[in-house]
């Protein structure tokens, strides 16, 4: 949403069929990305729920916004195995300062749960 609202605020965004059908489209792989992580979260031990958590995500996330590609107008090289590979990097980037935050804030890997967090 905050990159929504950066693009259509600030770096004028066209407003019109196409981009609010595409920022629908990505609201949607997000949400599929939390559900598809979600799903995930019975893994165990936690070190391979949270592998798991993270390429479901990314595969859910990236699932979606090719079937939308197919109905919507989107660059040919959108799905360049280069452009798909460099997501992947920067998103695992991402999740692994998220995971080590959480680390740091509940003081330690946990490596059993009793049950999982809703």
């Amino acid at each position: 949403a905050a990159n929504q609202a950066v693009g259509f605020g600030f770096l004028n965004y066209p407003v019109d069929g196409h981009s609010l059908a595409w920022g629908l489209a990505l609201g949607l792989s997000a949400l599929g990305a939390g559900l598809a992580a979600h799903a995930m979260r019975t893994v165990q031990p936690v070190a391979l729920c949270a592998a798991a958590a993270f390429l479901a995500a990314f595969l859910a996330q990236q699932g979606t916004v090719f079937a939308a590609s197919l109905i919507l107008p989107s660059h040919p090289d959108a799905f360049a195995p280069e452009v798909i590979a460099g997501l992947f990097v920067t998103n695992l980037l991402g999740f692994a300062v998220l995971l080590g935050a959480v680390v740091i804030a509940r003081g330690g890997w946990h490596l059993h749960r009793t049950a999982p967090r809703l």
